[in-house]
Order: structure tokens, then C-alpha cells, then sequence
């Protein structure tokens, strides 16, 4: 990349898995060390990354992932399920989501859900802090700063590894370092600027991409005074089923209140990830929330 609009779009298409399906478990972790536990049922399907090249999509198609997450816990929001889809080309188009609501039993077109749309069920991320960065990157001017070296998580089986169980892991502060893998490695640093005259809660945000397959393994987010407020880690491990390095347990810290966010969190889950699985896209339809809901 040559300039900070090429370096971001690395961030946002690496390759990574075609499909992905788990039921996950999030721990939301405060300052008093209380947690508050959150399950999801949750699946993805990327065209993009088709193992098959024949059939592997564009970046000039109109979609470039699919979603579907049905909550389970908390109990207040158990039965809602969230389908949609992210475009490739945000200039035309924006990520569509449909929700389907077990109170009403209907399913209801979702509100915009991109940029800082805060991921319940405690708000601790927003919805572009996925994977560090996803979505349109229209709302800041994103500056390349260049390769540095870095420790940064990286080859981490033991987190996310069946043995190792939540009260080990899920620790006051941060999640148990004794479980964290991290390695020297080069990284490709972005910066983005929040544009005048567009919101976000983000002022600034550093994103650190490992140079050889631009996952994005780290970032840090600056509020409006300039201050470090939320620092964000992805502990990737190599996955033989799909052939690509995939996301673990992802962790995001609030540097102001001491709280953070462990999700992903797949050791005591029902079903551990299920990688490069075929799926139809028919699976993240309006419809498919209704079925799912009820």
C-alpha cells in the first residue's frame, strides 16, 4: 500500500475464513469485578473467500459477508436474531440488518447498525471495533505510518483452548496473561482522523495489522480530548480446517473505568467454531430470522 485508503481496505479484506458457525460466550467484566454474561448462536459466510476460485466472489460484487446471531443470554434479550449483510461498495450502499423480536414475533428492518453503533449487551465496543476495524471507512481520513515491530498475540491455541476454563480466564482487569501467546512481529500501522462534520465516538484510532496476511491484531481508540480510551486485542490462531489464521477470544479494554469485554469466548460453549462449512445464503435472510426466532 502507498497511501492510508489502501492500507485500510487491506484491514478490511484480508483473507480469513469462507464460513464460520459457533455459540459463543461474552464476559463482560467491571472495575468491582463484577461480570455479566452474555451466549450467542452465530454464523458468517464471506463469498470472498471461497476456497473454490471459481466460485469465489468480486470485490465489485454488490455483498461481501453475510451474518446471522441469535442471543441466548442474557434472558431479558434470549430469541432475538439479527441477520444481514455488508456490502463491498459503501458508496452505494450500507450494511443492511433485520431483526427479529420474540415480544412482537415479527421481524423488523434494524436501524442502521455500522460505525459506533454500540454491541450490546453492555455497549463496551461498537460495531466497526469487530475484528479491530470493519465496515465503511468513510468517516475518517486514514493515514499509512508505516512497519514497526511489535509484541502483539499471535498463535494463541491455549486461550481458546477447551481446557482451559472461564473462571482461569476471565480475570479482573484483563483476561489472564498467563493464557496470552505474543510474538515479535512487523506490523503495518494505519491511523484514522475523524472527518469534520461527521460523528463517531472515536476521535482517533492506531489499527496494528500483521504484515504478512493484514489481520488486524491490536488497536487503540482516542476520545474527543485526545486521551487513550479503549485498547482492543484479537488472538488469532492458525486453524487447519480452513487453512487461514482465525480470530479467538477477543478482549476490549476500557482504559477509563477499568472495565473490558471478553467475547468469542468458545472454551465452555456447546459448539466450538466450525470452519469453511457450507452455507446457502438463503441462511441470513429475513425469513431465516423469523424460523430461528421461534
Amino acid at each position: 500500500p502507498k497511501t492510508g485508503n489502501e492500507a485500510i481496505w487491506n484491514v478490511i479484506n484480508p483473507h480469513r475464513a469462507w464460513t464460520e458457525y459457533t455459540i459463543f460466550d461474552t464476559a463482560d467484566v467491571y472495575e468491582n469485578g463484577t461480570i455479566a454474561w452474555g451466549k450467542s448462536e452465530f454464523k458468517t459466510l464471506n463469498p470472498g473467500n471461497n476456497p473454490d476460485p471459481k466460485k469465489r466472489s468480486k470485490y465489485d460484487d454488490p455483498i461481501n459477508a453475510y451474518f446471522f446471531q441469535k442471543t441466548l443470554l442474557p434472558a431479558r434479550s434470549a430469541g432475538e436474531v439479527a441477520v444481514g449483510f455488508q456490502p463491498n461498495n459503501f458508496k452505494d450502499n450500507a450494511t443492511q440488518a433485520w431483526q427479529y423480536q420474540p415480544g412482537i414475533r415479527r421481524v423488523r428492518k434494524a436501524p442502521e447498525v455500522g460505525f459506533d453503533y454500540p454491541v450490546p449487551p453492555a455497549g463496551l465496543r461498537t460495531v466497526d471495533d469487530d475484528y479491530i476495524f470493519n465496515g465503511s471507512p468513510e468517516r475518517y481520513n486514514w493515514k499509512l505510518i508505516g512497519k514497526k515491530e511489535l509484541f502483539v498475540p499471535w498463535h494463541n491455541f491455549k486461550i481458546n483452548d477447551p481446557s482451559v476454563k472461564y473462571d482461569q480466564l476471565v480475570t479482573p482487569n484483563t483476561i489472564n496473561p498467563e493464557f496470552v501467546r505474543y510474538e515479535l512481529k512487523r506490523v503495518w500501522v494505519t491511523e484514522g482522523n475523524l472527518k469534520d462534520g461527521v460523528r463517531h465516538i472515536y476521535k482517533k484510532r492506531h489499527i496494528y495489522s500483521d504484515e504478512d496476511t493484514w489481520l488486524s491484531m491490536t488497536s487503540d481508540s482516542y476520545d474527543a480530548q485526545d486521551q487513550l480510551w479503549r485498547m482492543n486485542m484479537v488472538m488469532f490462531f492458525y486453524s487447519q480446517q480452513s487453512g487461514t489464521y482465525h480470530r479467538g477470544v477477543s478482549v476490549y479494554h476500557n482504559m477509563t473505568s477499568g472495565a473490558y469485554e471478553a467475547t468469542y469466548l468458545v472454551n465452555e460453549s456447546d459448539k466450538w467454531w466450525e470452519l469453511n462449512q457450507k452455507m446457502k445464503k438463503q441462511e441470513f435472510s429475513p425469513q431465516a430470522a423469523e424460523r430461528a426466532g421461534q
